[in-house]
């Protein structure tokens, strides 16, 4: 998101082979494998529930249990649809994100946004995606973490001012769950060719009038990635598979080759 936030994915190649079908996009949303630089043949999801936690550093009792309540309502939001599967479950406080740690967290950082972290100043946030991508370009997401920018931008919760804390979670979480800008990257349309890009909860700019709720085309994505007839296996796989059609055995090699995409 433009003035405010930026996504880094960062692809872990692993041995397999599996067949996954989803559905084209046929509007405005767009996926992973829209970004030609990820090497993604079909868009990649997670491939069940997933479990998320947040971490609210030094916020007080108010702003945290506001955070709280917006975060579990825009996680929601997205499971909102009749069309989908998507499904959140919030774990409660923990630690701060960190990439690589098998958690799903919702982090404030309140300092060392760039000399730290190395996020572009600028920006309130950023969706820090991990998928693992086999050698047929098939993939699935197995971790993302959200990183607010408190220490640059004030985030309206128990006051009325600041950044809309719900548009921007709800833009997060959108990358989160797969899906990219629909408008306004390399290799996407311009954001004024279509008045319905301004509709989406992922349209790269903040503004004062950033949408809260989803759109069409929101609902049309979230709806491809995770349809309400979820592909299963039987028997069900194992500990090392993933169910993409048909189990798919896991590894993850030491040399895994890892490639970061900058959302910008």
């Amino acid at each position: 998101m433009r003035a405010g936030n930026r996504r880094e994915l960062e692809v872990w190649v692993w041995a397999s082979v599996a067949i996954l079908t989803f559905a084209r996009p046929a509007l405005a949303y767009r996926t992973l494998a829209d970004d030609p630089e990820q090497g993604l043949t079909e868009p990649a999801a997670w491939s069940g529930p997933i479990m998320w936690d947040l971490h609210t550093g030094d916020l007080g009792p108010a702003r945290v249990s506001e955070l709280e309540r917006r975060a579990v309502a825009a996680f929601g939001a997205w499971s909102m649809p009749i069309c989908t599967e998507f499904t959140a479950d919030y774990r409660g406080l923990s630690s701060p994100a960190a990439s690589g740690d098998g958690r799903n967290t919702i982090s404030v950082v309140s300092s060392g946004w760039v000399e730290v972290f190395g996020f572009a100043a600028g920006r309130a946030a950023t969706t820090d995606v991990r998928a693992e991508v086999d050698e047929t370009g098939h993939g699935r997401i197995v971790e993302a973490d959200i990183y607010l920018n408190f220490e640059e931008f004030t985030f309206g919760l128990s006051e009325s001012s600041g950044l809309d804390a719900t548009a921007v979670l709800l833009h997060e979480i959108g990358h989160l769950a797969g899906l990219l800008h629909p408008c306004g990257d390399s290799g996407a349309p311009a954001c004024s060719s279509e008045a319905v890009f301004a509709q989406s909860v992922l349209h790269p700019d903040t503004t004062p009038s950033s949408p809260r709720t989803l759109s069409s085309d929101d609902e049309a994505g979230i709806c491809a990635l995770y349809p309400s007839r979820p592909i299963t296996c039987e028997p069900a796989c194992g500990p090392r598979e993933m169910c993409f059609g048909g189990c798919a055995a896991l590894a993850h090699p030491p040399n895994a080759a890892i490639v970061t995409v900058a959302c910008v």
